[in-house]
């Protein structure tokens, strides 16, 4: 359930967030290994919840290092 207060990010927001290109994003999106976010669509159009990239980026992070991450 979406908080009153979650931004989002739009498709192009998150491609250039990472100098990756929309083909990029979508093969993230189909590896369940990974855990990308999943967006949500509004019209056709994708949008990311900042929160759910941030988690991501931090668990990515972790794993580089080989640290346990603690979840909300």
């Amino acid at each position: 359930m979406p908080d009153q207060n979650d931004e989002f990010l739009t498709g192009p927001d998150v491609d250039r967030r990472y100098r990756r290109s929309s083909q990029t994003r979508w093969r993230w999106s189909k590896d369940p290994e990974l855990g990308f976010p999943k967006p949500i669509k509004i019209k056709n159009r994708l949008f990311y919840r900042l929160r759910e990239i941030e988690e991501f980026e931090r668990r990515m992070a972790a794993a580089s290092l080989n640290v346990p991450v603690a979840t909300a």
